[in-house]
């Protein structure tokens, strides 16, 4: 019901989202990924609403792009099928010790959608996602037929180390072992889940060959 007024608007966080004025509008755009809250202030009265600000992904390039924002917030929109192209971890091992900020920390909503016929590529904690730290958050997709290499090291299909939280997932997957020590160990879900690690209402089905 304001006519002919000025609206002052302002946001909670202005790195994350840009808010530019114009009487009794707004126009908002978003710089980062998160939650804050916009702000419209008239004649005394205040009154808020909170803003998600978060990046869709729908294709392969999509994927890789998380590689750069491991911080990000993400929602997968359809499935996506891999066939065709090396996969190698969101955040893979960078050595010893490990820096948890150097990490995924961002959340990962897969909304119910799968994804489909990854095939890693070797080495070190291979898997969709390889490390991730306490402020991460893996949830709501299915993985079917995700193959590990017989020369990778503690890899798993989703999280190969687990600081954060992984739930409501479901995974078809194939390892492919060629040793028996601890150091070659591959997990269905998880190859490692430290004591901060939070598994929920998962599932695994995992067809295993020694090679």
């Amino acid at each position: 019901n304001v006519k002919n007024a000025t609206i002052v608007w302002s946001v909670l966080n202005d790195k994350m989202i840009k808010v530019t004025s114009d009487k009794n509008k707004a126009t908002l755009n978003a710089l980062g990924c998160g939650n804050t809250a916009l702000i419209a202030e008239y004649e005394g009265e205040i009154a808020t609403c909170i803003i998600t600000s978060y990046k869709t992904v729908s294709t392969i390039a999509d994927m890789e792009g998380i590689k750069v924002d491991y911080n990000g917030w993400f929602k997968l929109v359809n499935d996506i099928d891999f066939t065709g192209h090396a996969w190698s971890s969101i955040t893979p091992w960078m050595g010893d010790p490990v820096n948890p900020e150097l990490y995924f920390g961002g959340i990962f909503d897969g909304q119910g959608y799968t994804l489909s016929n990854i095939n890693c590529l070797s080495g070190w904690h291979q898997g969709l996602f390889g490390l991730i730290n306490e402020n991460a958050i893996v949830k709501n997709f299915s993985i079917v037929n995700l193959v590990n290499q017989a020369t990778s090291n503690k890899s798993g299909s989703v999280v190969s180390l687990n600081y954060g939280r992984v739930e409501n997932v479901y995974v078809e997957t194939t390892i492919l072992g060629d040793s028996q020590s601890m150091w070659n160990a591959h997990g269905g879900l998880i190859a490692t889940n430290h004591p901060t690690g939070v598994v929920k209402n998962c599932i695994v089905k995992v067809s295993a060959t020694r090679v």
